[in-house]
């Protein structure tokens, strides 16, 4: 999955996943300038994709948006 910072804030954004229900592994946090793109992936041995969490990384509201689904 493909996501874009489209707003002017710096956010962080890690992948939440894992091989079986109850398994939860986090993705180290990808840092994400105003803008730019960042693609997200399991690793080989995971089946679920639980989720994303996105942080700001400074004062104000962090929005990202998907742009292409492998």
């Amino acid at each position: 999955m493909t996501l874009r910072n489209v707003s002017r804030t710096p956010v962080k954004v890690t992948l939440v996943s894992g091989s079986r229900e109850g398994d939860r592994r986090l993705s180290p946090a990808a840092e994400l300038m105003p803008g730019r793109p960042v693609t997200l992936r399991r690793c080989h041995d995971e089946k679920y994709f639980f989720g994303i969490l996105v942080r700001s990384m400074k004062p104000g509201v962090g929005v990202v948006k998907v742009v292409a689904v492998d």
